[in-house]
């Protein structure tokens, strides 16, 4: 085997003060001669200036995985000084041998180890990786610089969309502030003149009610004529109250009256009418919402059950055996209750 700078393990010395500035300045001898100790692959080259980061990486990656055939079993028994042939007996004979393999492996991981620091050194020193790692470097904060420019104009429209949200949202409330305020103040003015329009109505029948003919339409009950003024005075709006104070004040005592009296009269027929009406369509109600309920069990039990509800079933069978009273009713309790189903299985 050829002796080499490389293999002997000896390194150029650098002189001092000089710096690399090209590949080719720090392209180690070794790499010329150290590939025929590889096998059969084929070592790639160190490149140029020029060389693609591939190449470099394939070269160096050859070189980072680089596994030696040599054989340093001559050179490990000339250091050892052990000769096979002179050996006493096979005991011997066999250790001599287990001192040569190790001593030889300790050299093959010396060897490695020395084409691990040139590699490395190599590394460190190749300007092209520098500027390959720099351009890395450059494009990573461009990146992360374009990633901190979108981030800053997406917060901004953020902040800008809040602001606008809450300037209206801050218009809405004064809208409703005072849309209620007037919706309060025309309730209370209205609520005010309810009151005055059921005063007058009151003050009117009082006075009317002075009158010996008119206290014959109630047969002289004060007490049921309130009544009856109490129930306009209830079931009345404002409008229909005031349209009533004006037909009493247009008209005689009498008449007046009498008009009160019939009003009244048609005011109970309505208020009974509009109770039976009300009552019919509570029991419209409550059929149509006991033919729905109906209706989604029946939809309810033709679905399929699901894997958890089967699971469940497999359960309430094991814990209510057959025989039982009341079976399928507890399982399907059982069911609603584990699933929380809003109606029953």
């Amino acid at each position: 085997q050829k002796a080499t700078p490389a293999a002997s393990g000896k390194k150029k010395k650098k002189k001092k003060g000089r710096k690399s500035s090209t590949p080719e300045e720090i392209s180690p001898d070794s790499s010329n001669y150290n590939p025929y100790d590889g096998g059969e692959i084929t070592c790639p080259p160190f490149g140029d200036s020029t060389a693609t980061l591939p190449a470099i990486s394939a070269f160096y990656e050859y070189w980072t995985h680089f596994d030696s055939w040599r054989d340093f079993s001559y050179k490990a028994a000339e250091l050892t000084e052990h000769d096979t042939e002179t050996a006493d007996c096979r005991e011997e004979k066999r250790w001599m041998l287990k001192e040569i393999e190790r001593k030889s492996r300790s050299l093959k991981k010396d060897e490695m180890g020395r084409i691990n620091t040139l590699v490395e050194r190599a590394m460190a020193a190749d300007p092209r990786l520098k500027r390959f790692r720099n351009m890395e470097r450059l494009e990573k904060e461009g990146k992360e610089k374009e990633k901190k420019l979108q981030l800053e104009a997406e917060e901004k429209v953020r902040k800008e969309k809040e602001e606008v949200e809450k300037k209206e949202e801050a218009i809405r409330a004064i809208a409703e502030k005072k849309e209620k305020e007037s919706a309060k103040g025309k309730k209370e003015r209205e609520k005010k003149l309810l009151r005055k329009a059921k005063q007058s109505l009151r003050k009117l029948t009082m006075e009317a009610f002075a009158n010996p003919t008119v206290s014959a339409l109630w047969n002289s009950s004060l007490e049921t004529m309130n009544d009856d003024v109490e129930l306009l005075c209830t079931s009345l709006s404002l409008e229909e109250l005031n349209d009533l104070i004006e037909a009493l004040r247009d008209r005689e005592t009498l008449e007046a009256m009498k008009l009160v009296l019939t009003v009244t009269t048609e005011t109970k027929e309505g208020n009974h009418t509009q109770k039976k009406k009300l009552a019919a369509q509570r029991l419209e109600n409550r059929r149509k919402a006991a033919l729905a309920e109906e209706e989604k069990k029946k939809a309810t039990a033709m679905k399929p059950w699901s894997k958890e509800e089967l699971t469940c079933l497999a359960k309430a069978t094991k814990k209510y055996p057959a025989g039982g009273s009341n079976r399928w009713d507890a399982i399907s309790n059982f069911i609603s209750n584990s699933l929380q189903l809003p109606i029953p299985r």
